[in-house]
């Protein structure tokens, strides 16, 4: 039970991370005019990485290849993060598509897994009694492509 609870920490911290990542990439706009703001005296621009430092392990996770780019992405941020802060952990991510990634994890090969849907009532089981812990980390765009005789374009 407790590997469970570090295991789903270390997931939202890679979660958050990496919404912290893509928070701060950089944009090719540059404005001359900045402002720093602090709150109560204290320099809010940098967060606290300071527990970085107490995470040991390694998490495995794959699944959706729609999510992989993004996964190995945040996934060595996060591992260059805890190194440089003293940690030693291994993020690994293997894109093997949603339906094998959600069945590795049903068969426990898997820490986490990438998916394009959420598992189905039929897949249930064969996770026995643990409790399935979701966080959307990667939208797509969604076309409705249509073909209506007669149509040969959309006004615009």
């Amino acid at each position: 039970m407790k590997n469970r609870k570090g295991i789903a920490w270390l997931i939202a911290m890679v979660s958050v991370f990496s919404l912290f990542a893509a928070a701060c990439g950089s944009s090719d706009s540059s404005s001359s005019d900045t402002t720093t703001t602090k709150a109560s005296g204290s320099d809010t621009s940098e967060p606290d990485m300071s527990g970085l430092a107490d995470l040991k392990g390694k998490i495995d996770g794959g699944g959706s290849s729609f999510q992989d780019t993004f996964q190995q992405k945040v996934s060595t941020g996060f591992d260059d993060e805890v190194k440089a802060a003293g940690g030693d952990t291994t993020v690994t991510y293997t894109k093997s598509g949603s339906s094998d990634g959600k069945k590795a994890l049903a068969d426990g090969t898997l820490n986490f897994a990438g998916s394009d849907s959420p598992i189905k009532d039929e897949e249930k089981p064969g996770f026995g009694d643990r409790e399935i812990l979701y966080f959307p980390i990667v939208g797509g765009p969604i076309a409705v492509p249509f073909n209506l005789e007669g149509i040969d374009e959309l006004p615009g």
